[in-house]
């Protein structure tokens, strides 16, 4: 997820353990896996504090970071999804990697944060969650980003990037934009953008 420009700021209330606010399941009208509120949620209440499951500044201590990790924890990195749009060989860890995590903004630290990995994109203004890493207590801070809140059983989206376009999006993260703000890919464009090893 690209911080290129600069994110919303974070509600500045005290945050106590969030109820749960989200499930996933297992299919959304696009397909795959997404957040969902299972309540009414309000302009600005916390739904994730997440901590990273991994976080490396170079891409070189990827896999050294993840042979560190308990087999649980490896076992949770690896049930996330993988774009196929990598060139053939891409090892499965880099592809997870790659598809899922997020600028932490401490230098080029990323870090892969299981629960937010499965929130789906909307460019702005279609997304209704936003989404800051706090550097001082190392945790990734998901609230609505709607003023007029969100309703119960609506699907929660984050914007990956807001300089991600369509193309960006397809070739990245291997889906086509859907989400109304943006113009989306044609049938053409794809086959145009697709990546032929």
């Amino acid at each position: 997820m690209d911080p290129a420009v600069a994110l919303p700021t974070p509600p500045t209330t005290p945050v106590k353990t969030p109820s749960p606010t989200t499930t996933t399941t297992p299919t959304t009208s696009t397909g795959g896996m997404g957040a969902y509120a299972t309540r009414a949620l309000a302009h600005n209440d916390v739904i994730l504090e997440e901590t990273p499951l991994l976080a490396v500044a170079e891409r070189s201590h990827l896999f050294a970071a993840f042979a560190r990790l308990s087999r649980k924890r490896q076992t949770k990195a690896l049930k996330l999804h993988a774009s196929d749009h990598f060139k053939p060989g891409t090892p499965w860890l880099e592809a997870i990697w790659d598809t899922n995590s997020f600028a932490t903004g401490v230098s080029r630290e990323t870090g892969l944060f299981p629960i937010a990995a499965r929130f789906n994109h909307a460019c702005e203004p279609r997304d209704n969650i936003h989404w800051a890493y706090d550097t001082a207590r190392r945790r990734l801070r998901l609230w609505v980003g709607v003023e007029e809140g969100i309703a119960e059983g609506e699907e929660l989206k984050i914007c990956y990037g807001r300089t991600k376009t369509p193309e960006l999006l397809y070739r990245w993260y291997g889906f086509r934009c859907a989400c109304g703000a943006c113009e989306g890919l044609s049938d053409q464009e794809v086959d145009r953008f697709s990546v032929k090893w």
